[in-house]
């Protein structure tokens, strides 16, 4: 068997593709990767060039999410074969997508007028991100939550499912558009022969941040938490392709009317018109402060407490019943079937039988505090058993999902090595509920000894490529 057989041969075993999906989407793909002789050199100048952008990701979760230490710091590990999608699959995952977001939105509209909602008051009023003091403040154009991220993962009969919904500003959003950069810097020859359209969303984001004032060119302020933040890196490439301005806390000044002014390098004050911030312990003390702004209502303020209560995994159960509540549709986008376990009439059926469910913390990130049934041994099952008695309303149990594997360039034995992934898709939600989806995305992926996609946890990126419609 020939190189190139061999390369083939491995690439259909990895994908588990009929044959026209492979033939369709990945032959040239395949084509354009053999006929590159310094196919490796060249993702090594890709990598090299990743490192001098900083490409990093911070691990590690403390009180105030701020890790200040080099040790903490990882450069997120990159594969530069993307994950190709139709156009019938974005489409199909755009249409979902939209629709989820609109729902959202209505629902915490609803919840924060006071009305009742399909989801129990015990959920609600038990969830970390739930804040009642949103009942009297005022959110510009009726748009709680403008910034979303959908994980989703593909299953061993080609089916897309829903894990997570992400609020507020889900990791990666500005990966995509700078792994695009680079590979045509470095590796143009995989794009020979696909047509695909341009996945840029900064742009997209400011305009939709923009949109939220009723200024022709508004100050549109990002707050940041500095370089020791998980977030610095995304932060600061989003406000260099942008015009949106960096601030820490230090920089803003409140008036007692709830304007908020920042404080320019002069001595001089700006009046901001949108604030975008990750509300966390290191900005609780401009809780109150952005309260008042709020009250205000001169200047909006995205990703407040409270507004990304559907991100909460106790919620997401309930996403398909929102959708035919609120929009008199049927759910587009599949999901595993979730049940909260505050909920004592099937939580004991549920632990007796652990091991065929995936336990995941309502409120957790990165791919921390879950636990995968039927890859855990006793000890670990005893202990989660434990965890969940001594709380229950703090966890959800998931059917487990067989999602697929799909390729990843090992460099070292220049051949495809299988691995899990997944699909992180984002929106942006604008005034009059008006939803984006970026025209590509972030494929995930694990290391070879876990099933955990998360950065935070270990996994990578490659690049989401959407085809145009031939």
């Amino acid at each position: 068997m020939s190189h190139r057989e061999m390369i083939k041969d491995n690439l259909t075993k990895v994908l588990s593709y009929p044959n026209d999906i492979y033939n369709s989407t990945y032959k040239q793909l395949l084509d354009n990767l053999i006929d590159t002789k310094k196919i490796k050199h060249k993702f090594n100048l890709a990598n090299e060039e990743l490192k001098r952008n900083s490409f990093q990701f911070l691990i590690g979760y403390g009180s105030n999410n701020y890790f200040p230490n080099a040790r903490d710091e990882n450069y997120i590990p990159v594969d530069w074969l993307p994950k190709i999608l139709t156009y019938d699959q974005y489409t199909y995952i755009q249409k979902g997508v939209k629709q989820r977001a609109k729902a959202f939105n209505l629902f915490l509209h609803d919840l924060y007028l006071g009305n009742s909602t399909l989801i129990p008051d015990e959920i609600i009023k038990t969830s970390n991100f739930f804040s009642i003091k949103n009942q009297s403040l005022l959110f510009k154009h009726r748009i709680y939550a403008h910034i979303y991220g959908i994980d989703m993962v593909t299953d061993q009969k080609n089916k897309i499912y829903v894990l997570e919904d992400n609020l507020g500003f889900p990791a990666g959003m500005v990966y995509p558009q700078m792994l695009r950069q680079i590979t045509k810097q470095y590796v143009p020859e995989l794009f020979t022969g696909y047509n695909i359209y341009n996945n840029s969303y900064t742009d997209e984001m400011y305009r939709m941040l923009s949109s939220l004032s009723d200024i022709e060119k508004p100050v549109v302020v990002y707050l940041q938490r500095g370089p020791g933040a998980v977030d610095f890196f995304e932060a600061r490439l989003f406000s260099q392709q942008t015009n949106i301005i960096l601030a820490d806390a230090e920089d803003l000044y409140f008036e007692e009317d709830g304007r908020v002014f920042l404080r320019l390098s002069n001595g001089r004050l700006k009046k901001i018109d949108v604030i975008y911030l990750r509300l966390t312990e290191r900005f609780r003390d401009l809780y109150e402060s952005l309260t008042k702004t709020l009250m205000g209502g001169e200047t909006a303020v995205v990703t407040f407490k409270g507004n990304m209560l559907p991100a909460d995994k106790a919620v997401f159960s309930y996403v398909p019943q929102l959708i035919q509540y609120y929009l008199g549709e049927e759910a587009i986008l599949k999901q595993p079937n979730t049940l909260w376990l505050g909920d004592n009439s099937y939580r004991e059926l549920i632990l007796s039988n652990i091991d065929k469910f995936v336990i995941k913390s309502r409120s957790g990130v990165g791919g921390k505090q879950v636990l995968i049934g039927n890859e855990a041994n006793i000890e670990t099952l005893d202990i989660w058993k434990s965890k969940v008695r001594n709380a229950p309303e703090s966890y959800i149990a998931q059917e487990i999902v067989y999602f697929s594997k799909f390729a990843k360039w090992d460099d070292q034995k220049e051949i495809l090595m299988p691995v899990f992934s997944d699909l992180r898709m984002f929106g942006t939600i604008g005034k009059g509920n008006k939803v984006s989806v970026m025209q590509g995305g972030l494929c995930r992926f694990s290391s070879s000894t876990s099933r955990i996609v998360n950065t935070s946890s270990g996994g990578g990126v490659k690049d989401i490529w959407v085809q145009k419609d031939s």
